[in-house]
C-alpha cells in the first residue's frame, strides 16, 4: 500500500493505492476516504469504551463504598461496645446482624468479654471492677484505712434446718434467702463482702455513702429491712409449701444480725497471683461477735455503741448490756436494733425499754437491789425473755456473792 493525504478546499482526504501490472499494462487501485469520517468512527468507538470503563468504575466505586460503610458502621459498633464495656455498661446484648465472617467473630469475642465481665462482678463488688476499668490499672495487693460499717447476718439453727431438707431443697432454700437478702443489702449501697455457708458478711464503704454516719444509718436500716423481708418470705414460703405436701417444709427462718461501725482496712487482701477484694480489723470481728450475741439475749439485730452513737437520733435501740468481745481489750455497751424513730413503738414496749435500761443502771451502779425489784417485775411482762433472764441471774450472782 502507498499511503497520501492531500485536501480540496477545506476538505482533508486520506487514502492508499496499490499499483500492479497486467498483460503488460499499468494499473493502480485507489481508496480515498474523507479523514473526518475515519476519525469520527474511531471517536465513536473510543467513546463507547470510555463510557463503559466509567459505567464499570462507578459500579465499583459504589460496591466499594457500600461494604466500606458497611465495614465502616460495625467498626462504630465495636467502639461503643468497647467503651460501653470501659465504662461499665453490661446490661444491654449485642445484636450480632453482619454477614462478614471477620466482623461476626469480632462481635463475638465482645460479647463473650462481655460475659466474663458480668460474671466477674457476681465475685466481685461491681464498683472494684469499674474503678479498675476507667481508671486503667491492675487489681495490686494493699488497701487503706477508712471507716465503715460491717454487717454479719447467720440463719439460726442452720444445721438441725439443712439435716431436716432435701439437698434439691436445701439448695432452693439457700438461693431464695441468699437472693433476696443480697438484693436488699444492695438497695441499700451495700456491699455483699462473702458468703461464709449460710452466713452474710457485707459492708457500707465511702464509694457508696457520704460519711461515716450514713454507713451506720444504711447498715441498720438494711438489717430492719432484711428482718421485715424475710418475715414476708416465712408466711409465703410455708404457705406454698404447705399447699404441695412436701414433707421438707421451708422452715421458719429466724436470723441474726450484728453490726459494728468503725475503722477497718479495705483493699486487695491475699497474695500477688489470689486476692479477695474485703474488709479486715477489730470491728469486722466485732461484727461477727455481735451477731453470736444475739443467741444469748434472745435478740434479732446486736450494734455497738459506735454504730448506736451514729444512728440514736433515726433508730430506736435499747441498751442490752456492758460485755467483754473475746479479742477485744475493753468492754462495751452493746445495744439490741429495735426500729426506726420513724414508726411507732407500742406503749408496752417503751414501758419495758425503760425498765430494762432503769435495771441495768442500777446493776452497773452496783445497786443490785432496786436492780433485782425491777428485773423481776419485768419478768412477769415477759417471762421468757432471755435478755431479762441472763440480767437476773447476773444481778443474783452479784447478790449471792455479797
Amino acid at each position: 500500500f502507498i499511503h497520501f493525504r492531500y485536501r480540496s478546499l477545506f476538505v482533508r482526504y486520506i487514502g492508499a493505492y496499490i499499483p500492479f501490472e497486467k498483460n503488460g499494462e499499468k494499473f493502480h487501485i485507489v481508496f480515498i476516504s474523507m479523514l473526518k469520517e475515519i476519525i469520527k468512527e474511531e471517536y465513536i468507538v473510543q467513546i463507547k469504551i470510555f463510557l463503559a470503563a466509567m459505567f464499570f468504575l462507578i459500579l465499583l466505586l459504589l460496591l466499594i463504598n457500600y461494604y466500606f460503610q458497611k465495614i465502616f458502621n460495625h467498626l462504630q459498633s465495636v467502639s461503643k461496645e468497647i467503651y460501653k464495656i470501659t465504662n461499665f455498661k453490661l446490661e444491654q446484648r449485642i445484636a450480632i446482624k453482619t454477614n462478614i465472617k471477620e466482623t461476626r467473630k469480632i462481635f463475638e469475642a465482645i460479647s463473650t468479654v462481655k460475659k466474663g465481665f458480668i460474671s466477674f462482678t457476681k465475685y466481685v463488688p461491681p464498683y472494684v471492677v469499674r474503678s479498675l476499668l476507667t481508671e486503667k490499672r491492675e487489681a495490686k495487693i494493699g488497701g487503706s484505712s477508712q471507716e465503715l460499717s460491717i454487717f454479719f447476718a447467720d440463719i439460726e439453727n442452720f444445721t438441725s434446718i439443712a439435716e431436716r431438707m432435701t439437698t434439691e431443697n436445701l439448695l432452693r432454700y439457700l438461693d431464695e434467702y441468699l437472693r433476696n437478702m443480697s438484693k436488699t443489702i444492695q438497695m441499700n449501697k451495700g456491699i455483699v463482702d462473702k458468703f461464709i455457708g449460710d452466713a452474710i458478711m457485707a459492708f457500707w464503704s465511702k464509694e457508696s455513702q457520704a460519711n461515716v454516719n450514713s454507713h451506720a444509718l444504711s447498715a441498720c436500716q438494711t438489717a430492719i429491712e432484711c428482718q421485715i423481708m424475710l418475715s414476708k418470705i416465712r408466711s409465703t414460703t410455708t404457705t406454698i409449701h404447705l399447699e404441695t405436701g412436701n414433707k421438707d417444709a421451708f422452715p421458719h427462718t429466724k436470723v441474726r444480725m450484728g453490726i459494728s461501725t468503725g475503722e477497718v482496712i479495705l483493699g486487695n487482701i491475699g497474695y500477688e497471683d489470689r486476692m479477695n477484694y474485703t474488709v479486715i480489723g477489730n470491728k469486722v470481728n466485732i461484727a461477727s461477735r455481735l451477731e453470736n450475741l444475739c443467741k444469748e439475749y434472745g435478740t434479732s439485730i446486736i450494734i455497738d455503741e459506735d454504730t448506736n452513737r451514729c444512728v440514736t437520733k433515726q433508730m430506736r435501740t435499747r441498751l442490752l448490756d456492758t460485755v467483754q468481745i473475746r479479742g477485744y481489750s475493753r468492754k462495751m455497751k452493746v445495744f439490741e436494733l429495735i426500729g426506726d424513730n420513724k414508726n411507732k413503738i407500742s406503749d408496752s414496749d417503751l414501758e419495758f425499754i425503760y425498765r430494762y435500761e432503769q435495771a441495768l443502771n442500777y446493776y452497773t451502779d452496783k445497786n443490785y437491789q432496786k436492780a433485782k425489784d425491777d428485773i423481776l417485775k419485768l419478768l412477769t411482762l415477759r417471762p421468757k425473755d432471755l435478755s431479762v433472764i441472763k440480767l437476773k441471774n447476773q444481778i443474783d450472782n452479784k447478790v449471792n456473792k455479797d
